[in-house]
């Protein structure tokens, strides 16, 4: 049985990973509403893009100076 269910992992892995996710994700939705869900979504965007730029080297406070003029001034200080 174990080697049948591997077999069926193997040929649709992406399926399989699509469909857990889309769970997950529903369970979340129901749980905490849908707007929360996406507020949650909005903050491990931003925190997923300043990690990214951290994985590269890139400074961290320098983006974070530049996310927080754009916001109080509309417009960044080097443009």
């Amino acid at each position: 049985m174990k080697e049948l269910w591997d077999a069926f992992i193997a040929t649709r892995r992406g399926r399989v990973t699509g469909a857990l996710i889309g769970l997950i994700l529903g369970i979340i939705i129901l749980c905490i509403g849908l707007w929360r869900f996406l507020v949650l979504a909005a903050f491990v965007a931003v925190g997923w893009f300043i990690g990214s730029r951290g994985d590269r080297n890139a400074e961290v406070s320098n983006l974070l100076d530049g996310l927080f003029h754009l916001f109080k001034f509309g417009k960044r200080k080097d443009d």
